[in-house]
């Protein structure tokens, strides 16, 4: 909760005009209560802390977890759009991971992280994304 709280009060006092939370790469594994409390947490907190400055809610990118046909990934994408479906605001958008990068061509070499190619794709097609509520 640290890390939301931050990056709450850090927004409430101008410290950043849009926030793009990155959520569940590196704890795919965690529980599904676990999902919904962490990330619940961190939606309510950030965008009821800034709540006319956008909120971007990426779920996890591709990954070896979705090379091995896991659930983890998958779980973790539905949960996140759930929660920003129910917090209902017009400032918090859902961003589906899969649609900043979607397959292991993007990846580097442990099949977590971006590659710098995969980087570029992220960088290009996050753009894309924030562009249609602001600029």
């Amino acid at each position: 909760h640290e890390v939301a709280d931050y990056i709450a009060e850090e927004g409430a006092n101008g410290k950043w005009d849009f926030a793009t939370l990155c959520m569940g790469i590196n704890c795919l594994s965690r529980a599904e209560e676990d999902i919904y409390e962490s990330v619940g947490y961190m939606i309510d907190k950030v965008a009821g802390a800034n709540p006319r400055k956008h909120i971007f809610c990426i779920s996890p990118i591709f990954s070896d977890a979705d090379i091995r046909g896991s659930e983890s990934p998958k779980r973790w994408r539905r949960i996140i759009g759930e929660l920003v479906d129910k917090y209902n605001s017009p400032y918090v958008h859902y961003i589906n991971g899969l649609t900043l990068m979607n397959g292991a061509w993007g990846l580097a070499g442990d099949f977590v992280h971006p590659s710098p190619v995969g980087v570029r794709e992220i960088a290009k097609n996050l753009i894309a994304e924030i562009e249609k509520y602001i600029f």
